[in-house]
């Protein structure tokens, strides 16, 4: 972590800690909002719970958080969210995500209006990342989907860390960005 930047891990979903925990922090120029989970099945069979708890942990927990730390965001600072590619290009199994993922960037324009010029809004839509969110699987099935969507995708490998953080310095450090939701996914949505 470099200077100046820090991590302050919460609850996103528990609303009323979130205005306290904000005021404790004290001038915010740049907030970075990852946190996220989500659960996959068919529309049929996708339980309601699984569905209310990806929008609540992927659209609620960041919206909550966004509006809490706008008394200590300072002018001229922003906001980025994440969203996914799944959006624009949904695939079987992942209706539920993909609607999340949509509302997201939804928010995000609808912000960037109603919260401009003081502050920009945008939003990060990546593809598959090699990260510990798919550690949950063994290796073996781990591995074979990261082969298999390497095949795929355009770029012919997965994303890495790195390529989201790049991304992130972009949409914080450009002041004529806003609104916008960068496609960090390796040629899915072209593919």
């Amino acid at each position: 972590m470099g200077p100046g930047v820090g991590i302050s891990p919460i609850d996103l979903t528990d609303e009323a800690s979130l205005a306290p925990w904000a005021a404790g922090l004290g001038p915010v120029h740049d907030l970075v909002i990852t946190a996220s989970s989500w659960s996959e099945g068919a529309f049929k069979d996708l339980p309601t719970p699984d569905l209310r708890r990806t929008f609540e942990t992927k659209f609620f927990g960041p919206y909550f958080v966004a509006k809490a730390m706008q008394p200590v965001l300072v002018e001229g600072g922003s906001i980025l969210f994440f969203s996914g590619a799944l959006s624009r290009r949904p695939r079987m199994g992942a209706s539920g995500v993909s609607a999340v993922n949509g509302a997201v960037e939804a928010l995000t324009r609808a912000l960037a209006l109603e919260l401009g010029p003081a502050l920009r809004v945008n939003a990060i839509a990546p593809g598959l990342v090699k990260t510990e969110a798919y550690d949950h699987l063994p290796a073996d099935v781990r591995d074979d989907m990261y082969a298999a969507t390497a095949k795929a995708y355009p770029a012919g490998r997965v994303g890495e860390p790195s390529d989201i953080a790049e991304a992130a310095l972009l949409a914080l450090s450009n002041r004529f960005m806003t609104g916008a939701t960068i496609d960090v996914e390796g040629g899915y949505l072209a593919s």
